[in-house]
């Protein structure tokens, strides 16, 4: 069971390469099953991502998971921790949107912010208002902040949890708000518990700081060759770039194709 993260490691950029996808498919036609396990929202997991096949998707960092049409998990925000949340981020003027399975809902200042900032794959959606009728809420995406994320992170302490830095092009102080102990691998084991597969017939390929529980459940942990080194340290294997064709080295190297 191979649980691939989608930016930076399935995605070089905002596109797909042909032999991921190749990939992808040659494992699946070999009896492997293979799931996309991304910080992304539901609702930012285009068709085009999708278009090789998946046997299941873990969004949100673990908020949602899915194997077939099946949902096995959904964990959300309670309506007055979201309240609570945002009340004190908009009194500290810190910009951010909630991510939920149908939509993005942006602050009010933060489609100014994000006028400086290079495109971005994952906002390729139109943002809803923070006001307007909106789902469960199962993340809570931070930027354009002098507030240190250290503040932050004490201040919802028991409740929610911060990861840095997982989009480095929306600056240092960027973050993302999760339920505490929701994250990408309490997703896998579900999914895997689910499908009967054991924890030893699993493996994670990630590039990024939210893929270090998965690298570290997974029987075989993959980075990209661009990650970080404190991702690449986590993982058993290191392979290629996702533009250089790591995702179908990682795939050759461990037999799956």
């Amino acid at each position: 069971m191979v649980f691939l993260d989608v930016d930076g490691t399935y995605l070089a950029g905002d596109s797909v390469p042909p032999s991921a996808a190749d990939a992808v498919r040659a494992a699946r036609a070999n009896g492997h099953l293979v799931l996309l396990c991304t910080g992304r929202a539901l609702v930012q997991i285009y068709p085009w991502i999708r278009e090789a096949g998946f046997d299941g998707i873990i969004a949100a960092a673990g908020g949602m998971v899915m194997v077939g049409e099946e949902v096995l998990a959904s964990r959300a925000f309670a309506p007055e921790l979201v309240d609570r949340a945002t009340t004190w981020l908009d009194e500290r003027g810190i910009a951010y949107w909630l991510e939920t399975d149908a939509a993005l809902h942006a602050s009010a200042s933060l489609e100014r912010l994000l006028e400086d900032v290079p495109p971005q794959p994952y906002l390729a959606i139109p943002f809803e208002p923070v006001g307007s009728e909106r789902g469960e809420v199962r993340k809570i995406i931070l930027i354009g902040s002098d507030t240190p994320l250290d503040e932050t992170r004490a201040h919802f302490a028991g409740d929610l949890d911060i990861i840095g830095a997982t989009i480095p092009a929306l600056g240092d102080n960027m973050g993302e708000l999760a339920l505490t102990g929701v994250h990408k691998a309490t997703g896998i084991e579900i999914a895997a518990r689910h499908a009967g597969v054991d924890r030893a017939d699993t493996i994670g390929f990630g590039d990024g700081t939210n893929d270090l529980e998965m690298l570290a459940w997974c029987g075989v942990g993959v980075a990209m060759g661009d990650a970080a080194d404190v991702v690449k340290d986590a993982a058993d294997l290191v392979v290629a770039s996702a533009a250089d064709g790591g995702i179908a080295e990682g795939f050759a190297k461990l037999g799956l194709i």
